[in-house]
């Protein structure tokens, strides 16, 4: 009779225990036990709608992270059943068991003034659970919706001690992510030899602290961020004597902050300690260059780049390579800087010249009033070839009698003067039989008399401003009569 009373009893409870228990809740203690008390929540940022009934009920919904991320709730409380009081409710979103809750917020709201409210998180990947309640006996409708931004993070986990550390490798950038669950990671990395080594971390994470240990677990070198966000990352770095051998890194936010980061480790760079710049001469004529050498300490350094400037860019020029242009009389300071932070440089002054002019003067010369001038003879003994004129390749000439010639050229752009020159000699060597004409950039056309019969040969070429000339055109003949 005994057992018989126990098994009646056990049944008559267990009834009991259903009948009180409302549909959708799990009891007091919230506590998923069966499948079908809990709703899917798709991730699709869309809205499901939901009730609670009377006081006392809880619903609860599922979500799935496949990655880790941020899961976004929106939750949207509609007004009491009778669609004139407040629901007042709330939501909560915790672990798949629900053994720990990671947000909890109230939301009140009624027919004719809904309240919404929203919470996102850091979360690994896994299955969650968000319970939706009641608040002071109440009851009413809302609107739920889940959305889903992924991490897309490379570390290795479980990584949350020495003993389990993700190896790294030099200069591998890693991307980790402080979640929810997860507020610590370390790393670990072999140094082949004793070294300086340089530890780099850009931060997403509002407030971090990321260190380095030795092999004997003891710090070497950390830093501390501050007010980091997605939007206005920080970045920082720590130079610290590391031993030969297995060395580690540990990244830890402050106040349970999450988000995510990026290490890496590489051989500290040696900078820039001198730099000294050098030429074989200190001066260059106008429209010349000159070669200068720079010299940079120490002769390891990791980037020798250099950025080279002119103080005096209307004097003398100055290329990426050290080469100097001189444009103008006058004296310029020609400077190479480091450009690897170490703010060293090294300068040099250049003297830029004018070179000696071609002599256009002739012993028995005359000008008339277009500016023509002639002589028997002209003095070119340096001639300083022109970077802005041209050779005239589009000479003609012919004979007008009366020992005549009409010499033509096509104008040519930044000609000052022209230089003509008339010779029974093919390579105009004979000065007795060579005739020299100077005239104007303006002309393109000139009518000249020789004073010797018989075959004759023709050339014309162009001078800059600066006296400066250009290539000669090709010899044309002609024969005087």
């Amino acid at each position: 009779m005994k057992k018989v009373f126990k098994k009646l009893l056990a049944g008559i409870l267990a009834a009991a225990l259903t009948v009180a228990m409302p549909v959708g809740s799990l009891g007091e203690m919230a506590t998923v036990n069966a499948e079908d008390d809990i709703i899917t929540l798709p991730i699709n940022d869309q809205f499901l709608g939901g009730s609670i009934p009377e006081a006392g009920t809880t619903r609860f919904y599922s979500v799935t992270l496949t990655q880790p991320g941020w899961l976004k709730v929106v939750f949207q409380a509609q007004g009491a059943m009778d669609g004139v009081n407040t629901f007042n409710s709330y939501f909560e979103i915790k672990n798949y068991d629900q053994t720990e809750s990671y947000g909890w917020k109230g939301v009140s709201g009624a027919d004719s003034s809904p309240g919404t409210d929203s919470m996102e998180l850091a979360l690994e990947s896994g299955q969650y659970v968000i319970v939706v309640g009641e608040r002071w006996n109440s009851n009413g409708k809302y609107r739920i919706k889940a959305s889903f931004t992924a991490a897309n993070n490379n570390e290795t986990e479980p990584n949350n001690a020495f003993d389990n550390a993700m190896p790294i490798a030099e200069n591998a950038a890693v991307t980790g992510f402080m979640s929810a669950q997860d507020q610590i990671d370390f790393y670990k990395f072999t140094a082949p030899r004793d070294m300086t080594v340089r530890v780099t971390c850009i931060t997403m994470t509002q407030d971090l602290n990321f260190s380095t240990w030795d092999s004997d677990f003891q710090s070497s070198g950390s830093f501390r961020f501050w007010n980091a966000s997605a939007s206005d990352p920080k970045t920082a770095y720590i130079d610290v004597n590391m031993k030969a051998g297995v060395n580690y890194i540990r990244i830890s936010p402050y106040n349970n902050q999450t988000g995510k980061y990026t290490i890496k480790w590489q051989a500290a760079p040696k900078p820039v300690t001198g730099v000294f710049v050098t030429s074989t001469i200190s001066s260059v004529e106008i429209g010349n260059t000159i070669q200068l050498t720079a010299t940079i300490l120490p002769s390891d350094a990791t980037d020798k780049r250099l950025s080279w400037t002119s103080d005096n860019q209307s004097v003398a020029i100055v290329n990426e390579n050290g080469l100097v242009t001189g444009l103008s009389e006058g004296t310029a300071t020609i400077k190479a800087s480091a450009i690897d932070g170490s703010n060293n440089f090294g300068t040099i002054q250049i003297k830029v010249t004018a070179p000696p002019r071609v002599n256009t003067d002739s012993t028995t010369s005359n000008t008339n009033e277009n500016g023509v001038g002639s002589g028997n003879n002209n003095g070119t003994a340096v001639e300083t070839p022109s970077t802005v004129v041209k050779q005239i390749n589009d000479l003609s000439v012919k004979a007008s009698g009366k020992k005549k010639l009409t010499i033509k050229w096509k104008k040519q752009p930044n000609a000052k003067k022209y230089e003509i020159q008339v010779s029974s000699d093919r390579d105009f060597s004979k000065n007795k039989n060579k005739m020299v004409k100077i005239v104007k950039g303006s002309k393109t056309k000139i009518t000249v008399k020789y004073k010797k019969s018989g075959r004759v040969y023709i050339r014309v070429r162009a001078l800059d401003s600066n006296g400066y000339v250009g290539k000669w055109s090709k010899v044309k003949k002609a024969k005087v009569k």
